[in-house]
């Protein structure tokens, strides 16, 4: 049994120049054809005014390729509103958003949910998340995080935790193997997390997917075109199979 994730900022559906190009980064994620997706800075909010009128982000990208999908609202204002998904070919159960921000300026959340893998026993649990940019707060998040994935998931089942951590100093990686005996996809393959933001010259290292007892069978992030004009991330790419 394998199992293909893809985790991406979308930045709201906006390109590096402010183009609406939602059309163009759907058709890029199918093109990959994972299996789950975990996406930061969509909107959840319908629109009318847009190429998707009277969908939502979240609906317009799941179509009929990911039937089953959520989305976490963080961030509110007026009528229009973004958060954290997850998008899946395979059921969901047992989901939660939790507000995890630690000021009114940067509104983040946690997404969690159960993946319930087709013909077999086995779940995966799910885990999307969207962290601050000031490092105090990050690690106050990481804290959090880790609490709640212990108090609602445990530690006896695998775990996907995806999204874009804002954590350049390279911090994460260590708090959460510890906390959570979490590895790194890309510090496995790469031996370093890889650079993910700005897509056109990437520069930074935000993006990561942490997994645990999982088999790692490979991780690539996706530098090449059309991705370095879309958002201003971009997307990695894993997958990984079962033990049993």
């Amino acid at each position: 049994m394998k199992v293909k994730i893809l985790s991406y900022n979308i930045h709201k559906g906006f390109s590096v120049h402010s183009r609406d190009i939602l059309h163009k980064i759907r058709d890029a994620i199918r093109s990959e054809d994972p299996d789950v997706l975990f996406l930061q800075e969509v909107e959840g909010s319908y629109s009318k005014n847009r190429a998707y009128k009277y969908q939502s982000q979240v609906e317009y990208l799941a179509a009929e390729n990911w039937p089953h999908h959520l989305y976490g609202k963080n961030a509110e204002r007026g009528n229009v509103n973004h958060g954290n998904a997850i998008l899946s070919k395979w059921p969901l159960l047992n989901h939660t958003n939790i507000d995890i921000s630690e000021n009114r300026i940067e509104k983040r959340g946690l997404l969690l949910a159960t993946l319930q893998l087709p013909k077999h026993e086995a779940s995966i649990q799910l885990a999307c998340t969207h962290l601050n940019l000031l490092e105090k707060a990050r690690q106050h998040q990481l804290k959090n995080i880790s609490q709640l994935i212990l108090a609602k998931q445990g530690k006896d089942i695998p775990l996907l935790l995806a999204g874009d951590f804002n954590d350049w100093k390279l911090k994460a990686n260590s708090f959460l193997k510890k906390s959570l005996c979490t590895e790194e996809a890309f510090q496995i393959m790469e031996s370093i997390s890889v650079k993910s933001y700005p897509s056109f010259l990437p520069l930074l290292r935000l993006d990561r997917i942490f997994y645990r007892d999982l088999n790692l069978i490979s991780a690539k992030r996706l530098y090449h075109f059309p991705w370095i004009e879309l958002s201003d991330h971009l997307p990695l790419l894993a997958e990984f199979s079962l033990f049993h």
